[in-house]
């Protein structure tokens, strides 16, 4: 995307405790535009192709 230098993305695996942090994205860019269009973006995709989530009772 124009204007964006760096992406890094972290997901968390496995049984996870309430508070825990689920993934953590990073975005260096520009300007903020470009950054929060292309983190918007990446958390969207993260979301709908990698992660799937189930609460266990």
């Amino acid at each position: 995307m124009p204007g964006v230098v760096a992406v890094h993305a972290w997901v968390n695996e496995g049984r996870l405790a309430v508070g825990d942090d689920i993934m953590l994205a990073l975005v260096a860019g520009d300007i903020r535009e470009n950054v929060f269009g292309a983190l918007q973006q990446l958390v969207r995709l993260i979301k709908t192709q990698c992660v799937k989530e189930r609460e266990l009772r």
